[in-house]
């Protein structure tokens, strides 16, 4: 999921220009929707390989490989006030806001 962050995060980056700490987003709860999309587009490939590794050995067992919305919502259930989407899973959950563990 970090890779779809950062990429949409910095995708426009001009790879010289320098960032005010003070004005870098926030990895989890800015999220924009792009990245999002991102993420999904990442978990979409993990999904594809886990039902092409179940395909050819149908005894393996892979019961964590959870698709990302489903996952965080299982592992933060508590901690996220709105669950409609996956941009506002990361966006609302609060054990990912302002170094509180529990990530």
């Amino acid at each position: 999921m970090h890779p779809g962050i950062l990429y949409a995060h910095f995708k426009d980056w001009d790879g010289e220009q320098t960032f005010d700490a003070r004005k870098m987003p926030l990895l989890y709860e800015d999220l924009t929707e792009e990245g999002a999309k991102e993420i999904q587009f990442l978990d979409d490939e993990i999904q594809a390989i886990k039902r092409a590794l179940l395909n050819k050995f149908p005894n393996l067992q892979l019961p964590n490989v959870l698709p990302i919305k489903e996952r965080k919502s299982a592992m933060h259930e508590d901690h996220i006030s709105d669950k409609s989407s996956l941009k506002s899973i990361f966006n609302t959950n609060k054990t990912t806001h302002k170094g509180v563990s529990g990530v």
